[in-house]
């Protein structure tokens, strides 16, 4: 197995793509820290990471707050003893399609704190960790929508985009670390969000524009995270990866 005895965290795994790389984790011998803010989900997906043998710590988290990221920290190092991967996933899923004009200002800090600062929150607090160790891979999540224009999802694609660049600016900083950081851009993957926001009529048109005329599976997202935060991806950092079905042109 891949990740035996290794510690990954992943954000905003009670749900979509972060339950699904959990899971993944989970089933190649990883130790793993499933964090969200609730836990009733996150109990579950741990006692199935458990039963298929892998090890599972649920923190209930708001990446948004910098003392609750310190203390799910805090709770992995002592849990497990070190910290290995993180995947940075959560994101604020309270969106809707309207025209960035219609949307008022006291309506972008939700956006804003969690999907871009919960990522810088996460991030900081785990490369002291990281850097000590000499050994690091960070797995940062974005959307298609940063590559082609994120059109009524102006600020969720401005955090992203944000994110994006960050992630190649931090795996240049983070080289002679052994740390390394990429970025994965799914496409139309198979969620709750992605039904609430978009509906439907919204998402056949979509994937008419694509080159697979689908929506993806959030264990297909996983495989290329869990590739990248293995050892097989021991070349790759400061990559933004597309998981799309051809939706983006890169």
């Amino acid at each position: 197995m891949r990740f035996n005895g290794r510690v990954a965290i992943v954000t905003g795994s009670s749900t979509g793509i972060g339950e699904a790389v959990a899971l993944a984790f989970g089933r190649e011998g990883g130790c793993v820290v499933l964090a969200a803010r609730s836990l009733d989900k996150l109990r579950t997906h741990a006692e199935r990471i458990n039963e298929s043998g892998g090890k599972a710590l649920p923190v209930k988290t708001d990446i948004s707050r910098i003392s609750d990221v310190e203390e799910m920290v805090t709770a992995t190092i002592r849990e497990f003893g070190r910290v290995d991967i993180l995947v940075n996933n959560a994101a604020y899923t309270e969106l809707s399609l309207r025209p960035f004009h219609e949307t008022k200002p006291e309506e972008w800090e939700g956006e804003i704190n969690t999907t871009l600062k919960g990522t810088l929150n996460c991030c900081w607090t785990v490369l002291p960790h990281m850097m000590k160790q000499g050994y690091g891979r960070i797995v940062n999540i974005t959307t298609a929508g940063v590559k082609t224009g994120s059109q009524y999802l102006s600020l969720y694609g401005a955090c992203k985009a944000a994110i994006a660049q960050f992630t190649k600016s931090l795996a240049m900083e983070m080289v002679p670390y052994g740390i390394l950081v990429n970025a994965v851009a799914p496409g139309m993957v198979k969620t709750g969000a992605l039904d609430r926001v978009f509906g439907e009529d919204l998402l056949k048109s979509h994937l008419a524009t694509q080159g697979v005329a689908r929506l993806g599976d959030p264990e297909e997202v996983a495989r290329v995270v869990l590739f990248l935060a293995s050892d097989e991806a021991s070349y790759v950092t400061g990559q933004h990866w597309s998981v799309c079905g051809g939706l983006s042109p890169q």
